[in-house]
């Protein structure tokens, strides 16, 4: 299912990942976080009826993806991350975007995420889509 186009320029695709999806993730997951979640957490917010997974690709490739969940009108950003050769690109923002879109389908008006201070990068990006 294509969720959306990002630009003309480049046909990026956003769609719900499937099991098929998980070993890139994993890599990716590995590659990004010095802590990263197990492929069993992934595999869980799969069939999770609250979570609202995303991968971003190109040409048939993924190049990031998010986990984010929903509980009445609260939604979480739980995971979302774009792999290191693709990173400054602005794929991440168009991942980000993409995410908040859809969890506003599910009736969220109000959005929360966790991030290290370290992570300049991902504050910045919050804080420019007005996140405090």
């Amino acid at each position: 299912m294509v969720i959306a186009n990002a630009s003309s320029k480049e046909d990026l695709v956003f769609r719900k990942p499937c099991e098929d999806d998980l070993s890139r993730i994993y890599t990716i997951e590995k590659r990004v976080f010095s802590y990263p979640w197990s492929k069993t957490q992934f595999f869980y917010e799969l069939v999770n009826k609250l979570s609202v997974p995303i991968v971003v690709e190109y040409n048939n490739k993924i190049l990031g993806y998010s986990f984010s969940f929903h509980v009445a009108d609260e939604g979480h950003i739980a995971n979302i991350a774009i792999d290191l050769p693709y990173r400054g690109k602005g794929y991440g923002g168009k991942l980000f975007d993409n995410t908040l879109s859809q969890l506003k389908k599910y009736g969220v008006s109000s959005f929360f995420l966790e991030v290290r201070e370290s992570n300049e990068t991902a504050i910045r990006l919050y804080l420019s889509r007005g996140f405090y």
